[in-house]
C-alpha cells in the first residue's frame, strides 16, 4: 500500500526555523546525534519536516502517542507535497516507504522491530520527537538496532529535562543545535504571553507522597477529594476565568469528574475527558470545546501532549507538580496565537503548605512564585526584573531598549476583529483604495485559516458597498496560528520595508498612545458606540475600523 499526499504549494517555514534548519544540518555534518529544543508552538513538527525534505533520503520519525502519527503526517504533507509517506501503528506496517511515520509502542516491539531490521532500506536520518522520553528502554531498543554508526538522530523536544533526572546524553542527545524556550517564543511575539495566578486549596502538601521527585497523582488525587478540593477549583475557574476557555489538568480522574460536575453546577458549561473515554465521544467533547459549547475542559494526563486548541485562554494546573516538564507540558496547551487572545491565563492550584520547589507560571523564568500575578504577565514580570538590573548598572537610568526587548508581545499588532473569524490589520489608503491585511476562517469550516493582502474601493453613491480584490495570498487553510504565524511574519517584513504600515499596523507606533482627537470623538459618538475617560487614538481607530 502507497501512501501519497497531495500535492501543492509546500508551506515555508518562518525565518528562525530557516536559521535553525541550517544549524541542524551543520551540525550533523559532525555529530551522529543532534537535539532541537523549542517551545510548544513554535513549529517543531514544520522544522524537521523541511529538514527532512532538505536531506533527502530515507527517514524515520518515531512519536511516543497515536495522535502524533496523524499530526506527523499531516505536517509532512503541507511541508513536502506528494512524499511517499508510510505508517506503522497497531496493524498498519508500511515500513517501506521513504517516510515513515512510527509509533514507539508498536515499533519497540521485537517481533516488529526484527521485521523492519531485515526487511527495509537503511533509515539515513531518525527523528525522535518529544525526545525527552528517548531514554526509555523501548526507545533505546530502536534506536540501539534502527541507528548504527552514520545514521543521523535528531531529537526534538520542547522540555528537555525528566522528573527521573535521566539525561539525554543517556540516549545520545550530547549536542544542542538550537533551544528556542517559551520566554524567547513571548518576547518575540509567536507565543501568547502568560500571566498568572496563585489560588490555595485546603491541601497540605507536604503530606502528600512523592515518587521520583513529584507528587504521586493517586496521594495527590485522595487529597484533594478529601479535602473538597474541586469546589474551590471551580469556583476560582468561575471567579477568575468566566469569559475565558479553560483547560483544566487534574491529578486523577476522579477529580476532573468531581470539578467539571461543579462548575456545570455553577452554570459554567464544562467537561471532562480521560483516556479510557471512547474514542467518539472524545472527539465529539473536543469538537464542542473547540466551538465554544464547553467552556471549561478537565482532563486526567490525557491532553498534555499532542493536543493543539489556540483559542485556549486559561490554563489551570490544577495537578501541583515539581517537574518542569510535565508544568511546560501543561502550560503549552495556552501558549498558541489566537485572534483577539490578548494572552492566556495559567491559575496554579497549590496547597495551604507548599514547598519552594513546586513550580508556577514565574518558573518559566527564573522568578519568584510571586512575580507574576494575574495583572501582570511573564514578560512583563521578566521586563521590569530586567530594567532592574540595567537601573542598578547605570546609576538609576531607563534604557528604552530594555523595554522595547522586554515588551509584552501580545498587542503587537493592530489586529481588528470584524467579526469572530474575520480579523484584518490596516495598512493605510491610497486615493479611494484601501489596503489591508486579513485573517480568516473558510466559510465551510472554522478551523481553517486564510490570510491574504486586499484592496478595498468603495463605491462613489452614499451606501454603495466597498468592492474588493485579492492581492496576495500568503497562506491558505491550514490551522489559525500557522497563519496568524504567517501573516504576522509577512507583517513583520513589511514594517521594515514601510513606515507607513509601522505606523498602521504596529501596536507599539506612538500615535496610538496619544489622547483621542475631537474628530475621533464626534464620529464614535454620531455611531453611538461608546467610549471611555482616557481613550486613545488607538484605540478610538480600532472601534472606528470594526464598525
Amino acid at each position: 500500500m502507497t501512501m501519497t499526499m497531495p500535492t501543492g504549494a509546500p508551506i515555508s517555514p518562518r525565518s528562525y526555523q530557516d536559521e535553525d534548519i541550517r544549524r541542524i544540518a551543520a551540525d550533523l555534518i559532525e555529530h551522529d546525534r543532534v537535539l532541537y529544543m523549542a517551545a510548544t508552538g513554535l513549529g517543531k513538527t514544520i522544522t524537521f519536516a523541511h529538514l527532512l525534505r532538505q536531506r533527502g533520503g530515507r527517514a524515520l520519525i518515531l512519536v511516543h502517542r497515536d495522535e502524533l502519527v496523524t499530526q506527523s503526517v499531516d505536517k509532512l504533507g503541507l511541508c513536502w507535497p506528494g512524499i511517499d509517506v508510510g505508517v506503522v501503528k497497531a496493524e498498519r506496517n508500511e515500513y517501506r516507504h521513504h517516510v515513515v511515520v512510527a509509533s514507539v509502542q508498536t515499533l519497540s516491539r521485537p517481533q516488529r522491530l526484527e521485521l523492519v531490521a531485515d526487511h527495509a532500506d537503511r533509515f539515513e536520518t531518525i527523528v525522535v520527537d518529544e525526545a525527552h522520553h528517548a531514554t526509555a528502554d523501548t526507545y533505546r531498543r530502536i534506536l540501539d538496532t534502527l541507528a548504527p554508526a552514520g545514521t543521523k538522530v535528531v531529537g526534538v523536544t520542547a522540555t528537555p529535562k525528566r522528573a527521573d533526572r535521566a539525561g539525554l546524553q543517556h540516549a545520545g542527545f550530547t549536542h544542542i543545535s538550537a533551544e528556542r524556550p517559551i520566554l524567547w517564543g513571548i518576547q518575540e511575539g509567536y507565543l501568547s504571553d502568560l500571566t498568572g495566578e496563585r489560588v490555595r486549596v485546603g491541601v497540605d502538601l507536604s503530606e502528600v507522597k512523592t515518587s521520583r521527585g513529584d507528587y504521586q497523582e493517586g496521594a495527590l488525587g485522595d487529597a484533594f477529594m478529601e479535602a473538597g478540593a474541586p469546589k474551590e477549583i471551580a469556583g476560582a475557574v468561575n471567579e477568575f476565568a468566566r469569559e475565558r476557555k479553560s483547560l483544566i489538568f487534574t491529578p486523577t480522574v476522579a477529580v476532573a469528574t468531581a470539578v467539571a460536575e461543579e462548575l456545570q453546577a455553577l452554570g459554567f458549561p464544562a467537561g471532562w475527558v480521560s483516556g479510557e473515554t471512547p474514542l467518539h465521544e472524545r472527539r465529539q467533547l473536543l469538537q464542542q470545546f473547540t466551538r465554544g459549547e464547553i467552556m471549561a475542559l478537565a482532563n486526567c494526563a490525557v491532553l498534555t501532549e499532542g493536543y493543539d486548541e489556540p483559542s485556549v485562554d486559561c490554563i489551570v494546573v490544577a495537578r501541583p507538580t515539581k517537574s518542569q516538564t510535565l508544568y511546560v507540558q501543561m502550560v503549552g496547551r495556552g501558549t498558541r496565537r489566537y485572534p483577539g487572545k490578548h494572552n492566556c491565563l495559567v491559575l496554579d492550584i497549590v496547597g495551604v503548605t507548599s514547598e519552594q520547589s513546586l513550580l508556577t507560571v514565574g518558573s518559566l523564568a527564573g522568578l519568584h512564585p510571586d512575580a507574576v500575578k494575574k495583572d501582570r504577565s511573564l514578560a512583563e514580570a521578566v521586563a521590569g526584573v530586567e530594567l532592574e538590573r540595567m537601573e542598578r548598572a547605570t546609576a538609576g537610568r531607563r534604557s528604552l531598549e530594555a523595554v522595547q526587548l522586554f515588551r509584552p508581545p501580545d498587542a503587537l499588532f493592530a489586529w481588528v476583529s470584524k467579526s469572530r473569524t474575520r480579523h484584518v490589520i490596516n495598512l493605510g489608503r491610497t486615493d479611494d483604495v484601501t489596503r489591508r491585511l486579513v485573517l480568516a476562517a473558510a466559510p465551510d469550516d472554522v478551523t481553517q485559516w486564510s490570510a491574504w493582502i486586499e484592496l478595498a474601493e468603495r463605491g462613489y453613491r452614499r451606501g454603495d458597498p466597498e468592492t474588493t480584490r485579492v492581492e496576495q495570498v500568503l497562506v491558505k487553510r491550514q490551522a489559525v496560528d500557522w497563519a496568524q504565524g504567517v501573516a504576522e511574519d509577512w507583517m513583520r517584513r513589511e514594517t521594515e520595508r514601510d513606515p507607513r504600515a509601522r505606523a498602521l499596523g504596529r501596536m507599539d507606533a506612538p500615535w496610538r498612545q496619544q489622547p483621542a482627537s475631537d474628530k475621533q470623538l464626534a464620529v464614535l459618538k454620531k455611531r453611538r458606540v461608546q467610549v471611555w475617560d482616557g481613550i486613545t487614538k488607538g484605540e478610538a481607530s480600532d472601534l472606528m475600523d470594526a464598525r
